[in-house]
């Protein structure tokens, strides 16, 4: 028997995980993750499913020059969202579209 912690741990992985989303999360440019909260918004009521892509997408259409330093920081504001009630993860996901993603899988989101 070894003192060497697992590799495996899913409640640090967990926690580390929620710490990370917030520290970018108050990281992230504030006017910006407030914009891209009220797009999130206007999906759930527009549509019946959305993705990050879409805010992405409205974000870049209404706010051109609105930017954030750390793009993770859109994990907050639909961590912020679904606490808001405004829209709920799905266990479906799909191909991100944008080119910096390399079509790695993102959540598809349902509107309340």
């Amino acid at each position: 028997m070894t003192d060497q912690p697992s590799l495996f741990d899913e409640p640090l992985a967990i926690a580390l995980l929620e710490e990370a989303i917030e520290r970018v999360g108050l990281n992230a440019d504030q006017l910006w993750a407030l914009e891209a909260l009220k797009i999130v918004e206007m999906l759930s009521i527009q549509r019946h499913d959305f993705t990050t892509d879409d805010v992405w997408e409205w974000m870049n259409q209404m706010h051109p020059t609105l930017t954030t330093h750390e793009p993770r920081a859109m994990g907050a504001v639909m961590r912020k969202a679904s606490s808001d009630r405004l829209c709920v993860p799905t266990d479906r996901y799909v191909k991100s579209t944008r080119p910096e993603c390399h079509r790695r899988p993102i959540r598809v989101w349902k509107g309340i």
